[in-house]
């Protein structure tokens, strides 16, 4: 009986230790966490309520539910979620994009390295006015042969 009167006593006290955030948190961080199924079972034998039904049930998915909804910290939690989802495929495709260009701008320089090493030493001036000519006579062609070469 003194035992009892002794647990009595000392459960406001260890409820209000319990209570403190940075307890919960230091034990986090080493590893642990209180069981808080055993402290109801202390508090049921010392209140003499050991065969009475269960004080504690699991919540249902519907009232899961209505607690989410009702939770301005889920909401939040959830919409910053969906925000950090969009910018990583906002992030992803940004990348893809920028690969893409990476690779059209190696493949340009490779081409003009090609290009270069056919063409001798031609300066890349010199080889522009070469494809605007060539696109001139190929314009001329297209309307048909000149007149010297028709007789």
């Amino acid at each position: 009986m003194a035992a009892k009167a002794g647990i009595q006593q000392l459960i406001p006290l260890f409820l209000q230790i319990i209570q403190q955030p940075q307890l919960m948190e230091y034990q986090h961080q080493i590893g642990q966490t209180i069981n808080f199924s055993t402290i109801m079972d202390l508090m049921m034998q010392v209140s003499e309520l050991m065969n009475q039904p269960d004080i504690f049930v699991p919540m249902t998915d519907a009232q899961k539910a209505a607690m989410a909804q009702n939770n301005p910290g889920a909401q939040k939690v959830q919409g910053a979620l969906a925000v950090e989802q969009a910018r990583g495929q906002s992030k992803q495709a940004e990348i893809q994009t920028q690969g893409e260009v990476d690779m059209a701008k190696e493949a340009a320089k490779i081409g003009m390295e090609h290009v270069a090493e056919q063409h001798g030493k031609q300066s890349e001036l010199e080889l522009a006015e070469g494809r605007v000519n060539r696109g001139v006579d190929e314009g001329e062609l297209r309307g048909g042969l000149p007149d010297m070469l028709a007789q």
